[in-house]
């Protein structure tokens, strides 16, 4: 897989821009793993390291949140028993694509995240496309890392929030 593919995939947890985030927990500050396995990454697990810091930290809240596109609702989020789910719908092209992401786990020490998306008519033959994210806190960030430095699976390194900054500065 590409390194732009895992760039999007991460994005898609570490945006910052907060507008309309979803009242999500914030993760223990540090070093976090975390494996992404799905149909974007064709079935094959990608790890990647990220640095985060607490105070700052909207990467949970805002995946879900922030700017809602022209073409998507407002997403719901309905807190059960140890996880929060959250709903989204969004309209592409010719289909509706319903999306639903259960967070569990404990944003201190590990969590995982796993999302359906059903395309109502298919999408390109694709009625269904899946997702699972394990994190877990590793250790505090290291000396050199700052918040949003990601390790990439190639040890290349990114930080997500400069890539998110450049994105609005368009």
């Amino acid at each position: 897989m590409r390194i732009i593919h895992i760039i999007i995939l991460a994005t898609s947890l570490m945006l910052i821009n907060t507008d309309q985030a979803l009242d999500l927990p914030k993760r223990k500050s540090g070093l976090w793993e975390m494996t992404m396995i799905g149909d974007q990454t064709n079935g094959q697990p990608q790890t990647v390291t990220t640095c985060v810091e607490q105070k700052t930290d909207t990467g949970l809240s805002s995946s879900f949140g922030g700017k809602i596109p022209k073409n998507c609702k407002q997403p719901t989020l309905k807190k059960s028993a140890g996880s929060y789910v959250i709903t989204s719908s969004c309209k592409f092209t010719d289909s509706n694509v319903k999306t639903v992401a259960i967070l569990s786990g404990d944003t201190n020490s590990a969590y995982n995240i796993v999302r359906t998306s059903t395309y109502t008519p298919p999408n390109k033959g694709r009625k269904e496309s899946k997702q699972t994210i394990t994190a877990k806190w590793l250790s505090p960030c290291k000396a050199d890392q700052r918040p949003g430095d990601m390790i990439m699976p190639d040890g290349s390194k990114v930080n997500i929030i400069d890539i998110q900054r450049m994105q609005e500065a368009k």
